[in-house]
């Protein structure tokens, strides 16, 4: 790719910079990508960023080089000194006006204070809230932007087609000026930590006023997600992590899950669980006693499943169109071996039948697959 070209440019590229730099490109934008951390960007360039219209920058400079005038960076670093410490890079290489947008959760009030600085620089700034997540950020993110009219025109085309749709419409609409974005994301946030409280006062009632077991609870949330309080808070709430008797539903041990209710899967294998954390593509081996993080194995893709057979680790992965299944090696996350499924075909969940064959989730296709295990030779004396 040559200077120049880029449609936007993305700072920052942990799990929620790296998604939206992928959810640009597969919306026909080419996308710019810059990370403090050389390594960073080289790992996200050979693995997830290969082949796609994507371009990894080494310097600050040559990132603003890549970029098509009017430019368009996008910060996604730590709220505070971080983003101040960004712009104080990049706003002497970038010309009047271009557009630098902070992605993270920035406090209001400072993004006031940056716009007011910028704008009489000639600089447009954008103060934008992002709500979704991981997955979000990747598949359609809910965008708050708040700056001036004129620097919301400059973005709209593309943060429009990079937000979620619903019924045709994109989750994305002008906030208003300097810090509105950041406001409402802040009231977005507070109303999500409101729902949180309630769900934690409702489930005290119903566990210790109404005296219901863990088996009664979590049919209640799993009923209330059915109707008017459908959500994704309330659906995690039904699936708690528990350990139960499968003659009486009793609950024997609880252990704390590796991740926080975003967990895609579990294996036991010699001891110990392997538990696979979907959104942050890591696979975490556990103790079963105390829930104790022995290892963990990082992903290049959404981990979709975990099983382990004859001594082997296997994982599912889906991301987009592309999904295959893995064995690796259990100590190091190093790929042994790789089953690429036909595009499309997406993995949603892994078991193993103790033999050759494995049993995939189908995704939407509402099928289960089964795929030979590659047959092994014999042993070597």
């Amino acid at each position: 790719m040559t200077t120049n070209q880029c449609d936007i440019g993305l700072i920052g590229l942990a799990v929620m910079g790296e998604n939206l730099v992928l959810n640009m490109e597969s919306k026909g934008f080419s996308v710019a990508a810059f990370n403090r951390t050389t390594e960073v960007t080289e790992k996200f360039a050979a693995n997830r960023a290969q082949g796609k219209n994507i371009q990894p920058t080494k310097t600050m400079g040559e990132f603003v080089g890549a970029l098509k005038r009017p430019r368009k960076a996008m910060i996604m670093v730590k709220a505070g000194a971080p983003v101040d410490a960004v712009i104080g890079q990049l706003a002497p290489l970038v010309e009047k006006g271009d557009v630098i947008i902070d992605g993270g959760n920035s406090l209001f009030t400072d993004t006031q204070r940056r716009c007011k600085d910028l704008e009489g620089r000639g600089i447009h700034f954008v103060g934008c809230g992002v709500s979704g997540g991981e997955e979000g950020a990747l598949k359609g993110p809910s965008l708050m932007p708040g700056g001036s009219r004129e620097s919301w025109e400059i973005i709209a085309p593309i943060f429009r087609k990079i937000a979620a749709q619903v019924d045709g419409e994109p989750c994305c609409r002008y906030m208003g000026p300097d810090g509105a974005g950041h406001y409402v994301k802040m009231v977005h946030n507070g109303i999500e930590y409101g729902d949180m409280q309630l769900i934690c006062e409702a489930y005290a009632i119903l566990k210790d006023v109404v005296n219901m077991n863990v088996k009664e609870l979590a049919e209640t949330f799993t009923e209330w997600n059915k109707g008017e309080l459908d959500s994704y808070l309330i659906d995690i709430t039904s699936q708690i992590f528990r350990k139960i008797d499968p003659e009486t539903g009793r609950v024997l041990a609880t252990i704390p899950s590796p991740g926080g209710g975003r967990d895609s899967g579990l294996a036991w294998a010699e001891g110990t669980l392997w538990v696979g954390q979907y959104r942050d593509r890591k696979i975490h081996q556990i103790d079963a006693e105390t829930g104790a993080i022995l290892r963990t194995l990082e992903c290049s893709r959404f981990v979709t499943g975990v099983t382990w057979v004859d001594g082997e680790l296997w994982h599912g992965t889906w991301e987009g169109d592309e999904s295959d299944l893995r064995r690796i090696d259990p100590r190091t996350g190093e790929v042994l071996e790789s089953l690429e499924m036909p595009r499309g075909a997406g993995i949603s969940g892994l078991e193993s039948d103790g033999g050759d064959r494995f049993f995939c989730g189908g995704g939407k296709s509402g099928k289960v697959r089964t795929v030979r295990r590659p047959k092994r030779g014999p042993a070597m004396g």
